[in-house]
């Protein structure tokens, strides 16, 4: 194989493992196989390119072409000739296609299904990241600069998804690089010579030979990069950590990702909705499913503490208990939602039907159930629930929590540096309320529609600070900004809040169960009162285009919708210049604040755990592999070699054989007097013992004769011995030659000398360091 071929196979080898964080953006893996085949046609005309011996400057252009035509062949072969020689409605129909890309950008959050456009795109993307890798390292002979290519296609999912990109994306992308650095290396000091070892004859004793070391100090680079994380304090879930938590970033539960990242993706989705679960009740409609609880707010806005686990998610579940509603039995069959936190309804006191080898866990103070070892994916399981269902009366006789309440402590803390704009805001719609629970109220009715507020996702992303005072002011939203503005004036007003994360409904059930869809994942928010506990307000105005959703509660009533008339022609519309018409989206369209994996997908603690499994085996597999292709190309050198390299090949394939099966080679014999005793004690017959004889008279003429020319097949001499070595051995040995080869031994052998060296090279640098401060001293006193 020339440079060349061996570059550019390794270009791209490394473009597919470069591509790998690509993976964390789509929910499925339908983006691959093109992205693949882009890969493939690039690096084929590449190597077609260069066979024909094309110009080293337009090869580049040879792999566009092979893209293109690639390109053509998946997602435009309507309009082209044979399928893949593009037209001009070739073009036209991939135009098209990037433009749906660009909707679906604007559309979908990550991880986003692998649309047609989104996969085109990305096609398109990878077979630009395949030609660039080819022309920077092959065309330009610069590999170490296609790391920035690599880099970019991490740091990209890592800026878009709020959680960590799970490591194993990272190792995999590295090794990519360690591969086109160690081709490179390989390829330049072959220039030179071929490489030496120790024990080679050439080296005339040296026991130090040039050798090659970049991969050995990448590979420990790289190790260095993936383990590091783990022992530094406060990085350590961005390591292998992530793998034991299932890869989220909201706590230690694992939830996939940050609360909020995916609402206004799903919100505006098409498609087929997805069903996440069955619900059935023995009363009537169940109005809210809880996953989630957000507790904290900071200047990033609202964050999920990390879970406590107060019990094991068994029958009762203590601390949970009646405040005032009746008893619910449901049962909840999860057909499409995977995820580690269990959708739930409020005021749960029992739960049944879940494996314990799941280990699921309560936390009673957010009446969350979570498990890090599980997801909620095919569980069916039953519900014994008393929901609050408080009179007014009772609210407005719930007292004052003074300011130093443990509850308002927790639940109650506000920034110092919250925008003054809408604690303004708060101070005017509480102003001479004395209850907490008019003051909840008045922030609930403030978000009426006869206030002006309406549903929309035509609106930006953000809940915090100047975000929150825009939201007030334009009013409108979906239920992200709604839910998140009331728990934060609620506590501005002094009534603990959170925002809760779930499921919700509307319509009657259908086969005797409710199906709740992706589109109806919400969020609300719940307020603290003294004697009562947990009340959920909804304050997210209805949408006419989707009657029912917005139940209401007794405390809480829901509001009329404010039905938008669509302008006429020539109109001029009231709202802002700028600002656009509110978007009549179902809010039941909507709102995860957890990932949401399609039924039968594959979430990325999978991902990461199959590539764990898959380096571990790699690993494991390494030695055998290496020690192959090292037989391999010895007994091709002692093929096609001249005399010299030919013996010198088989020789050493010899030594290392006997070195597999544990046979002990004296450094004082000569090889004659190794051949004559190992025929004696193994003991070798027939072909065996002639194979035996060549190889030894071969090294013998390698050394001392002139000519290393010997009568005798020396490939055929190597295979005879082996053959004859490994009958002659025990079944342990057989297995320690396959499993524990004599590389495994090489390489400990030479960290042992590279560690007995350190010492020795300490102190001669620090020799050299004080020799340089006694010259700087001298030189001082001179100029002085």
């Amino acid at each position: 194989m020339n440079p060349d071929t061996r570059a550019t196979l390794a270009a791209g080898t490394a473009t597919v493992l470069a591509i790998s964080p690509l993976g964390a953006l789509f929910s499925t893996i339908g983006w691959l196989a093109p992205a693949l085949g882009a890969v493939a046609a690039v690096t084929g005309a590449h190597l077609l390119a260069r066979m024909v011996r094309t110009p080293p400057l337009l090869v580049p252009s040879v792999g566009a072409v092979g893209l293109l035509a690639f390109l053509t062949w998946t997602f435009a072969g309507a309009g082209s000739v044979g399928g893949v020689l593009p037209t001009a409605q070739t073009l036209r129909l991939l135009t098209a296609g990037l433009r749906a890309a660009g909707a679906d950008l604007g559309s979908y959050a990550a991880p986003a299904p692998a649309t047609p456009g989104l996969v085109l795109l990305a096609t398109a993307i990878v077979g630009w990241v395949a030609l660039s890798m080819d022309a920077i390292a092959v065309t330009m002979r610069r590999p170490a600069a296609c790391g920035l290519v690599i880099l970019l296609l991490y740091a990209v999912p890592t800026a878009i998804l709020a959680g960590a990109v799970p490591w194993p994306y990272f190792a995999l992308g590295g090794t990519g690089f360690l591969l086109l650095l160690a081709v490179d290396e390989h390829e330049r000091l072959l220039r030179w010579s071929r490489p030496v070892s120790a024990t080679d004859p050439s080296c005339f004793g040296d026991p130090t030979p040039f050798r090659f070391r970049g991969r050995r100090t990448g590979a420990v680079a790289l190790a260095a990069a993936v383990l590091f994380p783990v022992i530094v304090p406060g990085l350590s879930y961005h390591g292998l950590a992530s793998l034991r938590a299932g890869g989220g970033s909201s706590g230690g539960a694992g939830a996939t990702l940050e609360p909020f990242s995916l609402l206004r993706g799903m919100l505006l989705r098409g498609g087929t909705p997805v069903e996440m679960m069955r619900l059935s009740s023995d009363v009537g409609s169940v109005s809210y499913l809880r996953t989630l609880v957000l507790d904290q707010y900071t200047r990033a806005g609202w964050q999920m503490s990390q879970p406590v686990a107060n019990q094991a998610a068994t029958m009762p579940l203590f601390g949970a208990g009646s405040r005032g509603g009746p008893t619910l039995d449901v049962h909840v069959t999860v057909t499409g939602f995977a995820d580690h936190y269990l959708p739930t309804l409020a005021g749960t006191v029992a739960i049944d039907g879940l494996p314990p080898r799941d280990r699921w866990q309560y936390d009673r103070d957010r009446e969350m159930i979570f498990s890090a070892a599980a997801t909620t994916a095919g569980k069916s399981y039953d519900l014994i629930a008393m929901p609050p269902n408080p009179t007014a009366d009772q609210l407005l006789a719930s007292a004052q929590l003074p300011a130093d309440a443990a509850v308002r402590q927790e639940w109650g803390a506000v920034p110092p540096d919250f925008s003054p704009a809408v604690a303004a805001q708060v101070r005017l719609l509480t102003s001479g309320r004395t209850a907490p629970y008019q003051r909840a109220r008045a922030i609930y009715d403030y978000f009426a529609p006869s206030n002006g507020f309406e549903y929309s996702t035509a609106t930006k992303d953000g809940n915090t600070g100047d975000d929150l005072a825009n939201f007030l002011q334009q009013k409108q939203g979906y239920c992200q900004q709604y839910a998140a503005a009331m728990a934060i004036m609620l506590r501005v007003a002094g009534v603990p809040a959170r925002v809760v994360i779930g499921f919700t409904h509307h319509g009657v059930p259908a086969n005797g169960y409710w199906s709740i869809l992706n589109t109806d994942a919400h969020a609300w928010a719940e307020a603290y009162f003294t004697g009562i506990g947990w009340i959920p307000f909804d304050p997210t105005p209805p949408d006419p285009t989707t009657p029912g959703r917005s139940l209401g509660q007794p405390w809480a009533p829901a509001s009329t919708p404010r039905v938008s008339v669509a302008p006429t022609p020539g109109s001029t519309s009231s709202r802002p210049a700028g600002q656009s018409q509110p978007t009549k989206q179902r809010d039941n369209a909507a709102d995860p604040a957890v990932s949401v994996t399609a039924r039968h997908g594959i979430t990325p603690t999978q991902v990461g755990t199959g590539l764990a499994i898959m380096l571990v085996l790699f690993a494991v597999a390494t030695p055998g592999l290496v020690r192959t292709a090292q037989r391999r190309r010895r007994l091709a050198t002692a093929t096609r070699g001249d005399p010299a390299a030919a013996a010198r090949a088989a020789w050493d394939e010899f030594t290392a054989t006997a070195a597999d099966l544990g046979l002990v080679l004296r450094p004082a014999e000569s090889p004659r007097a190794t051949a004559a005793r190992l025929v004696d004690e193994v003991p070798l017959h027939g072909p065996q013992a002639a194979g035996m004889r060549l190889l030894a008279m071969a090294e013998e003429r390698c050394r001392y004769a002139p000519d290393a020319r010997v009568d005798g097949d020396l490939p055929t001499a190597v295979r005879a011995v082996r053959r004859g070595l490994l009958a002659a051995r025990g079944r342990r040995h057989r297995l320690r030659a396959r499993a524990a080869p004599s590389v495994l031994h090489t390489a400990r052998d030479a960290v042992d000398r590279r560690l007995g060296e350190l010492p020795a090279q300490l102190a001669s640098l620090s020799g050299r360091a004080g020799r340089a401060g006694r010259t700087g001293r001298r030189s001082r006193h001179a100029r002085g």
